[in-house]
């Protein structure tokens, strides 16, 4: 995968994956990236903003003139390019920043538990769901709904800090609360091979 500034990607994974790594939030790992919960989900892998500095994200850009845009934009070469294996059953959050600035990444665990529960009733370790490929998207679309919803309701929340306001306060920034933005969230999900049969649906 590639990456140019603050959108980003995470993947998470059931706590029974011995191979799961746990890149994420200071509070995050300090249980090592795994939940006591046996159902819980940990950050197998998270990718890493690239900034200029803080809330300064590197961004692509044209503003018609080659040498305005000298030093102004970032250009595709400058991505961070990514690989990492998954298996069946894990969750892929791709997102721009108004998620990550305002859900912490456990709380996206959290909310990925909960979806399973609905349509898995448990963990979906790679199943596919009766109903085929509409009913798959069904089943992304309520993620991505949810952690979108849940960003939004944080954002305007002047009483709890965000990932953002605790990143600004170490820069020395007083912001309190959560932090307005546009958010987009595509889910997808990781499945064992299916039969030929349901490919045809």
């Amino acid at each position: 995968m590639a990456n140019v500034g603050d959108s980003g990607v995470v993947i998470l994974r059931h706590k029974d994956a011995q191979l799961a790594g746990s890149v994420g939030m200071p509070n995050f790992l300090s249980s090592g990236g795994r939940s006591k919960d046996p159902a819980s989900m940990s950050i197998a892998f998270l990718s890493q903003q690239q900034l200029r500095s803080f809330n300064f994200p590197y961004q692509l850009g044209f503003s018609g003139s080659e040498e305005e845009e000298e030093g102004l934009f970032e250009t595709p070469m400058d991505a961070n390019v990514t690989g990492y294996a998954v298996r069946p059953g894990d969750v892929a959050i791709v997102a721009t920043d108004g998620l990550f600035d305002n859900v912490e990444l456990d709380e996206m665990c959290h909310i990925a538990i909960e979806w399973e529960k609905k349509w898995f009733s448990g963990a979906n370790e790679g199943r596919h769901l009766e109903g085929g490929v509409r009913r798959e998207s069904e089943a992304m679309d309520d993620l991505a709904t949810r952690l979108c919803y849940r960003a939004r309701e944080l954002s305007v929340d002047k009483h709890t800090d965000s990932p953002f306001a605790i990143l600004a306060k170490e820069n020395d920034i007083m912001w309190g609360g959560g932090m307005p933005d546009d958010c987009t969230v595509v889910a997808l999900r990781v499945t064992s091979d299916p039969p030929l049969s349901q490919l045809r649906r």
